[in-house]
């Protein structure tokens, strides 16, 4: 069994679990804001050729697509939503800009909770190396989730 910390930000990968953040995080420890209120990605801060069971172009390819992809879609619609004059804009454009600010908000605030463990089970998340069982992607994931991480960030957050 590995014993690799998975921590908080692989879950901004959007992909795997984590034992996670701590619920004091410094600002400084939450996502990176620009003056103009545009998000930075954060770089992956593990070597994810060392987590077992999982290869390496599963977790780049989550990060850099799905968690960075959703990152910089947020900024492009705060920037929208910015230019928007709200005494003139159509309801169905304020609407639709608002939906899709709290879709791809949704996609990376992990970042800034503190969850203990989360399994992403959308196909995106295991179809690469595993195709569609998505029971021996759980088994691996399972196997490398450093438990004892995971309970020292319960017994912090409780």
């Amino acid at each position: 069994m590995s014993e690799f910390p998975i921590d908080r930000r692989l879950l901004l990968g959007g992909f795997a679990l984590a034992g996670a953040a701590t619920a004091s995080a410094s600002p400084a420890q939450t996502a990176a804001t620009a003056p103009s209120g545009a998000f930075t990605p954060k770089p992956l801060p593990f070597d994810p050729k060392a987590v077992t069971g999982l290869s390496e172009k599963l977790l780049v390819s989550h990060h850099d697509n799905n968690y960075a992809g959703a990152v910089k879609r947020l900024s492009a619609i705060r920037g929208d939503i910015g230019k928007l004059d709200w005494a003139t804009a159509p309801g169905y454009q304020v609407n639709g800009l608002k939906r899709e600010e709290l879709i791809a908000w949704n996609s990376m605030i992990l970042a800034d909770g503190a969850p203990l463990l989360v399994l992403d089970m959308y196909e995106h998340a295991y179809q690469m190396d595993y195709g569609a069982k998505a029971g021996a992607y759980v088994d691996a994931v399972m196997k490398a989730v450093s438990w004892g991480h995971a309970n020292d960030a319960f017994a912090h957050a409780a």
